[in-house]
Formats: C-alpha cells, structure tokens, sequence
C-alpha cells in the first residue's frame, strides 16, 4: 500500500486531469453530433426545355430559401431559354459568365468559392460548359444564410436528359448546418429529408 502523500496527490492530479479530458472530449463529440449535413435525396425538380414550354419548378431548401429551375419561350426571338433563380440564396457561376458552374463530385464547396449569384440573380444551366448537351449531370454549390449571421453551404445536383423530351431535374441537394464547408456528393451518411417542390 502507498502512504505517500505526495504519490497519493500526483494520483488524484492525474485522475482529475483523466476525468477533465474525457469530460471535454465527449463535449466535442456532442458539439460535433449536433452539426449535421442535412441531405434531401428525390427531388425530383423538372423542367421541360422544349422549344415552347414556359415552366418553373421550386425547391425550398430550408423555408424562404432556395432556388427555382425554370424554362421561358419568347416568342419574338423564337428561342426557348432555361436557367436557375435563386430565392434568397446564392448560387455559384462560372468566372465572367451567366452560367451556373458545373462541378464534379468532392470538390470543397466553402466561402472560398466565387463568384456568386445573390438572391434574384439568375444562371443558366445549359449554356456554355455546364450541362450543355443531352444527358450531362454534374453539381453544383450555393449557399444559404437563414440566420443573418452564419452563412451555409451546401450543394446540388441536375441532370439533363439523355433522350425523349429536353428536360432538366434537379435530383437532390445537401448542406451543413454548422457553416462548415461540405463536399459537393457528401451526404453525411443521413436519412433523406422529405422534399417540397412545386412545378407550375
């Protein structure tokens, strides 16, 4: 048995120091639980390009916040247009151009990315890189700031059709809830959230 007082003291110390970092530890890991990337898989958000449709299709990503497909005709040009407006969001465009900015799987979507479109700016899916011919599919990354004060980023994806009528569908989205940058394809390993859309 050890007496030593200076032993016993170094013990209980150690104890102490022991019993704080597993306090703090299972903090982070509570901290890190509650952020969550919150992943909507289905969407199924679809608009027909084909010459003489006139459609929007709104997806909602959290209430008041979110991006509307749409496709017009004018009728004075004859040319069918489509292109994405975004509804107090933002989303990101190529360099110098209207065109929404096609991305591959597991690219960083974070503050870093530029530019954007804000709430009310329009890009256009089909024109030049980005889904540009029948059946090309890709992400794309956007960011959402609900609160005033903690932007969210997230990302989406949209498929073209390959054959049949010239559609475009918006298929899924994810974003972080904690400001954390997410990969464009990461899910977080959730269960789907219900979607809310509308085509009109």
């Amino acid at each position: 048995m050890n007496n030593d007082p200076a032993s016993s003291s170094r013990l209980r110390k150690g104890g102490l120091t022991r019993s704080l970092t597993t306090t703090a530890a299972c903090a982070a890991a509570l901290l890190t639980a509650n952020a969550a990337i919150f992943y909507t898989a289905n969407v199924n958000g679809t608009v027909d390009q084909t010459p003489g449709s006139d459609q929007t299709a709104n997806v909602f990503i959290v209430p008041g916040y979110g991006l509307q497909l749409y496709t017009y005709f004018d009728t004075k040009s004859g040319r069918q247009g489509s292109g994405v407006l975004t509804i107090s969001s933002m989303i990101v465009r190529e360099p110098n151009t209207y065109s929404l900015w096609q991305l591959g799987a597991g690219v960083p979507v974070d503050g870093s990315l530029s530019p954007v479109v804000g709430g009310g700016g329009i890009a256009n899916p089909t024109f030049y890189s980005g889904w540009s011919t029948r059946g090309d599919s890709g992400y794309f990354a956007f960011s959402l700031n609900p609160s005033g004060s903690l932007p969210l980023y997230g990302w989406g994806e949209l498929i073209r059709s390959a054959t049949g009528t010239d559609t475009i569908t918006f298929t899924r989205y994810a974003y972080d809830d904690s400001g954390a940058a997410i990969f464009t394809g990461d899910t977080g390993g959730a269960v789907p959230e219900p979607e809310d859309y509308a085509v009109v």
